[in-house]
């Protein structure tokens, strides 16, 4: 599920929030979305929306779709797509929008005038050439109280020039309304601040500092960086507490063994709150004090956390992001990234049909997955772990898998195979290798009707 949920923390920020114990101070605002990725508020109380695939969405304060408008140019591809978008901060007078996206050769930053319907006007390329990959493309875009626009930028799988002050990737920008370099720039570029592997998050505090989240290399080393003008933060040659001779060490990380993936983040009354992917929480870090404190929220309540905005109302809106990605052609859905227990059967459905000794399946588990008693835990953006299972006889049955791309390899060229996918709202995908045939049957109903028929056959199971 794709949600919008508007929240209020407890009193004591100290505490953390549970759903179960939230009641009226959390709702649903609007779900059903396809992946939303940042939102911003319109005068009136209106909310913009941005949905990875390319759609830009408004809402009504209480979720009613007003409109939606494909924005031309996009092109979904891993983690990129439509994601980062700001409202100029004189929009109702110029009704100018900042997208960032994803085009089929980079991503850029291009500028819209916004029509009262929905229709997008006045195209204007503000930045391109920002490298783009599957996985490391930033996205977030902001303006400051300088009145002047800043972007991330993921290093886009070359860590070796993140520290290059001529590569956009890795980077923090900063740039005019108009794309341009700044006249006070620390660098005859739009390079901010270097040294990055993937941030996602962009927020001020009321002393005009500007904090930054970060994903760190592989599972942990997840970092709050507070970003100075021409600063370098270390990646790829340092990571945590590891001191080189530059770099400005982050105000907090998350060690080597916990992983947030965090992502957008808000300011609210001397703390820094920000979502967290893999970690399914609002973390709530307070920065007004000598040491930072940290407090986690709703863990494992919403699944994965993408987006966390202070709405006009004051209150904190949260946008989830349960969509698993397994690579750059394959997903995966989900009802939510909570455990859910997953069988899943291939069999040969040929006449007499048997495996053949090279036949295998091949599941990738991403994030919390069981597999036949064994327990892993995966990282979204990185290389994961995997079994092969060897299909004995007709059918191969495999319980108890959270997330999983499945491969079902054959080197028979007359297997007609089947894979049935059922448990709760779990959909896999599954793709085939030297199958002729191959057919995907998704959620309980269609298992239990499959197998129904089967038993008013001689091919049962």
């Amino acid at each position: 599920r794709y949600v919008v949920f508007r929240a209020e923390l407890p009193t004591d920020a100290r505490v953390g929030a549970r759903l179960s114990e939230a009641g009226d101070a959390v709702e649903v605002v609007a779900e059903d979305l396809d992946v939303p990725w940042e939102v911003a508020f319109l005068p009136g109380g209106d909310f913009l929306l941005t949905e990875r695939p390319g759609r830009l969405t408004r809402l009504a304060p209480d979720g009613a779709g007003r409109w939606s408008v494909e924005v031309p140019g996009v092109q979904e591809r891993g983690e990129g797509g439509l994601m980062g978008l700001a409202l100029h901060p004189r929009f109702a007078e110029n009704r100018w929008i900042y997208l960032y996206l994803t085009s089929d050769s980079d991503n850029r930053v291009v500028r819209y005038e916004l029509a009262n319907d929905g229709s997008l006007t006045a195209q204007t390329t503000l930045v391109d050439g920002i490298p783009a990959a599957a996985f490391h493309n930033g996205g977030r875009i902001a303006f400051g109280p300088d009145g002047l626009l800043y972007a991330t930028t993921g290093d886009a799988g070359q860590p070796g020039s993140a520290q290059d002050p001529m590569y956009l990737g890795g980077k923090i920008l900063r740039m005019a309304d108009d794309g341009s370099v700044p006249a006070d720039s620390v660098r005859p570029t739009l390079v901010y601040s270097l040294g990055h592997r993937n941030p996602q998050g962009l927020v001020w505090d009321t002393e005009g500092r500007l904090w930054s989240t970060e994903h760190g290399a592989s599972s942990g080393l997840d970092e709050l960086n507070q970003v100075e003008p021409g600063g370098h933060y270390g990646w790829p040659t340092a990571q945590g507490d590891a001191r080189v001779p530059g770099r400005t060490l982050p105000v907090l990380h998350s060690g080597p063994e916990t992983t947030w993936a965090p992502s957008g983040a808000a300011y609210l009354a001397g703390r820094v709150l920000f979502g967290g992917l893999r970690g399914q929480a609002l973390y709530d870090v307070r920065v007004d004090v000598p040491s930072p404190e940290l407090t986690v929220h709703f863990f494992g309540d919403f699944g994965r956390i993408r987006t966390v905005r202070i709405g006009p109302d004051g209150l904190i809106y949260l946008l989830t992001g349960n969509r698993v990605l397994i690579n750059d052609q394959v997903q995966m859905h989900a009802a939510s990234t909570m455990k859910v227990p997953v069988m899943v059967e291939v069999f040969n459905q040929a006449a007499q049909g048997r495996f053949a000794l090279t036949d295998s399946i091949l599941v990738t588990n991403k994030f919390h997955s069981i597999v036949d008693g064994s327990e892993y835990w995966m990282d979204i953006s990185e290389d994961s772990d995997s079994a092969t299972y060897q299909l004995v006889g007709r059918r191969a049955t495999i319980y108890d898998l959270t997330y999983a791309m499945i491969t079902v390899s054959s080197n028979l060229a007359t297997n007609n195979l089947i894979a049935l996918v059922g448990a709760g709202n779990v959909m896999a995908t599954l793709k085939s290798i030297g199958v002729r045939q191959m057919q995907v049957l998704r959620g309980v109903e269609d298992l239990l009707a499959y197998r129904q028929g089967l038993s008013n056959t001689t091919h049962g199971i």
